[in-house]
């Protein structure tokens, strides 16, 4: 077998690695979390702009451009609002 030591040392040393590794994953999480809801308020602002657009907008054609461009951003927004705020695990 091992030194008392040397084990001691190993079970340490796999401790605080698996502490680090979960401090990591949470600062992950909290991470992708902020990412999300920051491309979620950019997208709002998108959809707000793109509304305003079509009020005003006189040209078909362009309108039919901003009315596809809404649609898009509409699908994003809907897409991201799908992932669950608990996309990686709390540890």
């Amino acid at each position: 077998m091992g030194d008392p030591d040397e084990l001691q040392i190993r079970k340490n040393l796999r401790r605080a690695f698996s502490e680090e590794q979960v401090e990591l994953l949470r600062s992950l999480r909290n991470e992708l979390s902020s990412w999300r809801w920051q491309v979620m308020l950019e997208v709002d602002a998108a959809q707000e702009q793109a509304r305003r657009i079509l009020r005003l907008e006189v040209d078909v054609e362009l309108r039919g451009e901003m009315e596809q461009m809404g649609a898009v951003l509409d699908r994003v927004h809907r897409a991201l609002a799908r992932i669950p705020e608990d996309f990686i695990p709390a540890f």
